[in-house]
């Protein structure tokens, strides 16, 4: 079962939203979200089989639908949805799980002639949920669990509009899918035959699609290896820096060109 999320209310960090703290703002609502249970259980340990899949968009906010799709030989699946972060070294906290659903192998993924661009846009629906109020912003891996041990992850950034957070982790997406050979085809290489010692590839991918799996680390894109460490790292020691305002963005989002809404004290790109 999902943790019960606490209201606002919590005597033990009553008081105004945000203060001065030693190192900076801090914010009372992220003082009540370290506080919170974690769970170990969004690890991948013993997987067997095959189970991927991956998310209608790549970042979210509260009250919008999330669409998984979903490809697995396994009789039934589940998904759930872990805030990454601390969580006294447990390293995230379950927010949402669906109920068990059928599996389903999804058709092979087309290729785009001239771009070479690997698409899954023919894989139907596997389940969708709508982002409650439980899906504070942060960093989000859903774990896909096939019920023969079948494991894999979708990342998903959930981000706040109105947050005037002074610090922003990017999430790296362009990255992670520039780099990503899901279906043999990425921006720097490809299937087929190219001369010797050139590089990138005469057959890489022109144009890559969101529409599919990523094939590195279990499915999380570069997400475990390159910015998970950073994430969970502000809420990993006892002094004020796990309450520090802390606004997650991804890299489509973050490309503002002027606009104003970029403006922060600091954003960090783990991913590059």
């Amino acid at each position: 079962m999902v943790p019960a999320v606490p209201g606002t209310a919590d005597a033990a960090v009553s008081g105004p939203a945000t203060f001065a703290g030693a190192d900076g703002v801090e914010a009372r609502w992220v003082i009540r979200e370290n506080k919170r249970p974690g769970s170990t259980a969004w690890r991948i340990r013993r997987a067997r089989g095959s189970i991927e899949g991956f998310a209608s968009q790549v970042y979210a906010r509260r009250g919008q639908r999330v669409t998984l799709y979903v490809s697995t030989r396994a009789a039934r699946f589940r998904a759930e949805a872990f805030r990454m972060g601390y969580y006294q070294g447990k390293g995230a906290r379950l927010v949402w799980e669906s109920a068990r659903l059928p599996g389903k192998v999804q058709p092979r993924c087309p290729v785009t002639a001239r771009t070479r661009m690997v698409s899954c846009d023919n894989w139907s629906p596997s389940v969708a949920f709508t982002l409650t109020p439980a899906f504070v912003q942060g960093d989000y891996l859903i774990k896909l669990a096939g019920s023969g041990r079948q494991q894999s992850y979708v990342p998903l950034t959930v981000w706040d509009p109105a947050s005037t957070a002074p610090y922003v982790i990017k999430n790296d997406v362009f990255t992670w899918q520039a780099w990503n050979p899901y279906g043999g085809y990425d921006f720097y290489a490809g299937l087929g035959s190219c001369p010797a010692g050139v590089y990138p590839l005469c057959s890489r991918a022109r144009v890559v699609s969101f529409d599919r799996p990523y094939a590195a680390e279990g499915g999380s894109g570069n997400f475990l290896t390159l910015e998970y460490p950073l994430v969970r790292s502000p809420r990993s020691t006892a002094s004020t820096s796990p309450t520090r305002r802390i606004s997650p963005w991804t890299s489509t989002r973050g490309t503002c060109y002027g606009t104003g809404r970029c403006s922060r004290s600091a954003t960090t790109n783990a991913g590059r």
